[in-house]
C-alpha cells in the first residue's frame, strides 16, 4: 500500500522501514500480557455515583417559582427521551453502555407521553396525548434533544 509507494518514490528506504518494524515488534514482546484480561469495576457502584452527578448536574435554564418542585405536585413527563435517553452520537460515537437508567424508569408512577419519536417527527396524535398529560397535572417535566443523526461524525450544522 502506501509504504510501498513510499519506498519506490524514495522516501523511505527499506532498511528504515525494517527498523520500524523492528521497534515496533520488540514494544509488543515487552508489552505482552500488559493489556490482557477485563478490568474489574464496580459497576453498581459506578452506576450510583453516575446517577448522583446526574441528578446534581441538572442546569435549569428559567425559574419562574417553578422549583422547588413539590411533593405533592402532580407531575407529567413528556418527551420520548424520557423512556429512550439518546447519551451517544451516531456512527464511531456509538458506545456499549451498562446500566442506562431513563427518568421514565425512575419515576414510573408519572403520567408519562413520548410527544414526538425518537427521529424528532411529530404527529397530532402524539400532541394530542402530551398535552392531555400536561393537563392533568401541576408541572409538565420536558426531556428533550437532539436527534441522533444530527451529532455524527461528518455532518455540520449551521445553527
Amino acid at each position: 500500500g502506501e509504504r510501498l509507494k513510499t519506498i519506490k518514490a524514495g522516501l523511505l528506504s527499506s532498511e528504515e522501514l525494517v527498523a520500524s518494524a523492528k521497534r515496533l515488534a520488540r514494544l509488543a514482546i515487552r508489552q505482552e500480557g500488559v493489556l490482557t484480561g477485563v478490568p474489574s469495576a464496580n459497576l453498581e457502584r459506578c452506576h450510583a455515583v453516575a446517577l448522583k452527578a446526574a441528578r446534581e448536574g441538572m442546569v435549569l435554564l428559567s425559574n419562574k417559582a417553578v422549583l422547588p418542585l413539590k411533593p405533592t405536585d402532580k407531575i407529567a413527563l413528556i418527551g420520548h427521551m424520557a423512556a429512550d435517553p439518546r447519551y451517544q452520537g451516531a456512527g464511531s460515537s456509538h458506545v456499549n453502555c451498562r446500566g442506562v437508567s431513563t427518568l421514565r424508569e425512575l419515576e414510573p408512577n408519572w403520567p408519562y407521553a413520548a410527544g414526538y419519536e425518537k427521529d424528532g417527527s411529530t404527529n397530532d396524535e402524539l400532541i394530542a396525548a402530551a398535552v392531555h398529560v400536561a393537563k392533568l397535572s401541576d408541572v409538565a417535566v420536558m426531556v428533550i434533544g437532539l436527534p441522533e443523526a444530527y451529532e455524527s461524525e461528518g455532518f455540520d450544522r449551521n445553527d
